[in-house]
């Protein structure tokens, strides 16, 4: 058996993440990071590299409303590309009406066979420039035979008077057949440019509340963050139920802006309710390197988990160096991807190839050690998936 041993390149690693911004029209706006072994950084402005913005501080003098959106920084050095998470800025002073009287909503059929309105219940609004940064508000409204009265408006504190807010109800009432309370969230609405006069649409309620809303993300969905090599072809997926059959569509996101035409998604053949958002990429670059996710959208909307997207562009599918014998054993040392595994193989004709070792570079450099006899042999690497 080979014996094996390793040594490091490293890619970035952040040790300082932004944060969200919530600024005064007017007022400058800073967002910091910080990560081990980076060389420079890359600024990104919803998934768009910002000219120039280099170091691990940026500063928006003055900034308009139009600055509002995701940030998030490319930490580099000659191993490879690797992305912070993603922060949001936006302004703070909006006025948005949250009014509505709905019909009667019942309670769930596990509470009360027949069901029968919410008679003691209390209404909250939960609102923001995104669906990932929605946030409940302060203020709250009494549930009484199933209706819930009217919010006077509400000044929002997290985002600006022209940018689009998402938002929702929440109700929070005795459910006895849970022993204790229970907060079910209404469908979404969206309202661009919102003012004082801003009409709000209708909102519903998902009648089953044991399923815990629709759509909503599986637990077996559990994507873990990618690192990646040039050149490969790469699938990123989720895995989300849908209860309902009210599945419209799936939107993938990079950096949290709109892939256009990123709408791939697989039906299970068997578990019928079950769906998996599909991104496909080929060939890919170290400008790929970012943060993934998806916006499901059916009786109500959902963000699914973020895929955070590595590229090492050092040596990745694989490279053997340093050729030399110890004793009878060849060696060598394999630099590729760390935390990728590898596939050692041999070929005595350069045309018939035999795996004999697979090994997970932990580190980016492994020296592999075989003794081949007498016989001539070749040696490469293949790169594994994950």
């Amino acid at each position: 058996m080979p014996g094996w041993s390793a040594r490091a390149d490293g890619l970035p690693v952040f040790t300082l993440q932004p944060q969200n911004q919530y600024v005064t029209a007017g007022s400058n706006a800073a967002f910091s990071v910080s990560a081990t072994g980076a060389t420079d950084y890359q600024w990104r402005f919803n998934g768009v590299d910002i000219p120039g913005a280099n170091a691990a501080s940026l500063t928006l003098t003055n900034p308009g409303t139009g600055a509002a959106g995701y940030y998030l920084a490319i930490a580099r050095n000659s191993s490879g590309w690797v992305p912070s998470q993603m922060a949001y800025l936006t302004f703070k002073g909006a006025v948005v009406p949250f009014s509505n009287t709905q019909p009667a909503y019942y309670q769930d059929e596990q509470d009360y066979f027949p069901p029968r309105p919410i008679t003691n219940g209390v209404a909250q609004i939960v609102a923001g420039p995104a669906l990932d940064q929605m946030r409940p508000m302060s203020r709250t409204a009494n549930v009484s035979s199933g209706l819930y009265s009217s919010f006077p408006p509400l000044t929002l504190t997290n985002v600006s008077s022209n940018q689009t807010v998402y938002y929702r109800a929440q109700i929070t009432y005795p459910a006895a057949a849970y022993g204790g309370t229970f907060t079910q969230a209404s469908t979404f609405l969206k309202l661009t440019n919102p003012s004082s006069n801003s009409a709000v649409g209708s909102i519903s309620f998902p009648y089953y509340i044991e399923w815990g809303g629709d759509p909503q993300v599986s637990a077996g969905a559990a994507p873990t963050n990618q690192l990646r090599v040039p050149g490969e072809t790469i699938t990123l997926s989720n895995q989300v139920i849908v209860y309902s059959d009210g599945f419209t569509n799936i939107q993938w996101r990079k950096d949290g802006s709109e892939l256009p035409g990123a709408t791939n998604w697989i039906q299970d053949p068997k578990y019928l309710m079950v769906y998996y958002p599909v991104l496909s990429i080929t060939n890919l670059q170290p400008s790929d390197a970012g943060v993934y996710d998806a916006i499901v959208y059916a009786q109500d909307w959902i963000m699914t988990p973020k895929i955070y997207l590595s590229v090492q562009t050092t040596n990745g599918p694989g490279l053997f160096q340093s050729p030399r014998f110890a004793g009878s054993n060849f060696v060598s040392d394999l630099s590729g991807a760390v935390g990728r595994k590898y596939q050692i193989q041999y070929s005595s004709n350069l045309s018939d190839w035999v795996g004999f070792l697979t090994v997970s570079n932990t580190t980016g450099t492994i020296t592999i050690s075989n003794n081949p006899g007498l016989n001539a042999v070749f040696y490469r690497a293949k790169l594994l998936d994950y």
